[in-house]
């Protein structure tokens, strides 16, 4: 008797145990400024506010570098203006990266991992005497995760960046001064010996004057990839930086793809134009900020996310893209309303460090939430299924012609009586739209042809402004000419 007891509760301990690890959704925050660069907290301030509200990942990404030159005409380097601001690489970057160490051995029920905020390239137009001077695109910012050591931060291809130079061929022809300061010499020692020496004497002091002035302007000769005075220099600038740090095998994001930005400020003009189409004119990128300046364009049915992933799936692309949630939070006070935890990035993770979160960035593993502190949407599960195999956000899964079945699981926390609507789209067109209240379950056969080859899904689920939510998309892969 007491033998088929225990055979029993053995059986129910196995039953209620998990056989493998269970995914448990993580929420985090990325895009988070410190006093390193434009923001109000220190580091451990940071982490103690997200500890309060819930939040267990930090990915820091305050500014490398915020510094913007312009130099006259041909004295670009002899006769400029500079102005730089707070960033990592005018505070330190060893300084920056021990203290986000430390505070991750502070608090080891957080993970937070240092990032970084770029502006790889902005350009001139007008002119100062004109009044019409202005800076360009400073703004296009991306996100750069998981560079942590010196040496990669200085070799970064951003203007003003002091490893972004380099000798070239060019760089002969910037000691052309050498020659005119020859010939200046060459006109001083004439003028000593000749009778009208006078002339001479003037003329070479002058040239002397101008090629050193030149020679000087030109110090130490080394090249830059780009000019900051010929205009927009199309997307180079910004395939370099992403092909840089897919060298080091990091992350890099585009952050804010969507934002317009415009102000005067000392007499210059600053405009940056949203750029929804970067997304589609680079490469290589591992996803960008849907929320919450990302979603009307580009993460929207259709929008600019939808043709990149089509592409993907028809081969033309090397890899997909992920969507995360981008607070760009930094000052204290929460003025406007705006909280730290009001845009996440929420992790599907069955360990919690920062290889695995890293990880879950690369793979796709998260979804893009925008809440209040009212309340918040939870993608409680989101999976396909054909022929008795599943995957969920970020997968692929190899079908021959058989039906794929899609269930998710939509809910809000804490539960409150609202209408929940949501898109599910396939290859960048809704097929389905589910409403329901306050809590959502769904499970649909699509009995799509199979003869689409790669396919995906993914869903876009939304209840009263500003509550919202993206899925990153599963993949389904039938064979017929796809990848």
């Amino acid at each position: 008797m007491k033998g088929r007891v225990l055979s029993t509760l053995i059986m129910l301990l196995m039953c209620s145990t998990p056989m493998f690890p269970i995914e448990e959704r993580v929420a985090g925050v990325i895009h988070l400024h410190t006093v390193y660069s434009s923001g109000s907290y220190t580091v451990e301030e940071m982490v103690k506010l997200a500890e309060e509200r819930g939040l267990r990942v930090l990915i820091i990404t305050d500014h490398y570098l915020v510094r913007v030159e312009y130099g006259l005409y041909p004295f670009r380097n002899l006769f400029k203006v500079v102005r730089e601001r707070d960033s990592i690489a005018r505070e330190g970057v060893s300084q920056y990266l021990e203290e986000i160490e430390k505070v991750n051995r502070m608090h080891p029920e957080m993970v937070v991992i240092a990032g970084m905020e770029v502006a790889p390239f902005y350009y001139w137009s007008g002119s100062w005497f004109q009044g019409n001077l202005q800076l360009n695109q400073w703004n296009r910012h991306m996100l750069v995760l998981g560079l942590d050591q010196s040496p990669q931060l200085r070799e970064l291809p951003l203007l003003g960046n002091k490893g972004n130079s380099r000798y070239s061929p060019v760089s002969l022809l910037k000691c052309y001064p050498l020659l005119l300061l020859y010939g200046g010499w060459r006109m001083v020692r004439y003028s000593r010996r000749s009778r009208r020496g006078k002339p001479y004497m003037l003329a070479g002091l002058a040239v002397l004057i101008i090629s050193s002035a030149l020679l000087i302007n030109n110090f130490p000769f080394k090249e830059t990839a780009f000019d900051l005075y010929h205009g927009d220099q199309g997307v180079e600038p910004y395939q370099r930086v992403i092909d840089y740090v897919n060298q080091q095998e990091r992350l890099v994001f585009w952050a804010h793809p969507e934002a317009r930005h415009a102000q005067k400020m000392e007499g210059v003009s600053f405009r940056t134009d949203p750029y929804p189409d970067l997304l589609l004119e680079t490469n290589g990128y591992h996803g960008f900020a849907s929320l919450y300046e990302g979603w009307r364009q580009c993460a929207s049915p259709g929008g600019y996310w939808d043709q990149y992933l089509v592409e993907y799936c028809s081969g033309k692309r090397k890899n997909p893209v992920w969507t995360i949630g981008e607070a760009d939070y930094g000052s204290k006070g929460e003025s406007g309303g705006k909280r730290i935890e009001e845009v996440q990035t929420v992790f599907l993770t069955e360990k919690l460090d920062r290889q695995a979160i890293l990880q879950c960035l690369r793979k796709g593993s998260t979804y893009s939430l925008r809440r209040t502190l009212q309340y918040e949407l939870c993608l409680e599960e989101f999976t396909i299924t054909v022929g008795g195999r599943r995957v969920a956000s970020g997968e692929l899964l190899s079908a021959a012609e058989e039906t794929p079945t899609i269930r998710f699981v939509v809910s809000t926390n804490p539960s409150v009586d609202k209408r929940i609507e949501a898109k599910l789209i396939r290859n960048g067109e809704v097929i389905k739209v589910f409403e329901a209240s306050a809590n959502m379950r769904v499970e649909f056969t699509d009995n799509t042809n199979s003869s689409q080859g790669m396919i995906y899904y993914r869903l876009d689920i939304s209840t009263e402004y500003p509550h919202r939510l993206f899925s990153n998309p599963i993949f389904v892969d039938f064979g017929g000419g796809g990848r």
